[in-house]
């Protein structure tokens, strides 16, 4: 299968074929389509095959869909962020 017949957001597809990818893994191939029907799934495979792609390419394409969505992360990132930058600097003050 190729990337192109996925239902991924056209600026998604642009930026595969620009870095020079055309065709999917098997992972990605039999992966993609269910993140992207919104389905769960756990999915094994050998190092090398695409996994990482074939789980990031659905978030991207949910992020570049769903503005509401890229606040949310942004705000959950800052949070995070800041709880871990205050822990550091009081380390030697708590007890975890």
């Amino acid at each position: 299968m190729i990337f192109d017949e996925l239902d991924l957001n056209p600026e998604l597809q642009e930026a595969i074929g620009y870095m020079g990818f055309r065709e999917t893994t098997p992972i990605q191939e039999r992966v993609i389509p269910v993140i992207l029907s919104g389905r769960d799934l756990i999915a094994c495979a050998q190092t090398g095959t695409g996994k990482t792609a074939a789980f990031l390419l659905p978030i991207l394409n949910y992020i570049s869909e769903n503005d509401q969505f890229i606040r949310t992360l942004l705000y959950w990132y800052l949070h995070v962020n800041w709880q871990s930058r205050l822990i550091s600097k009081f380390r030697d003050w708590l007890i975890l």
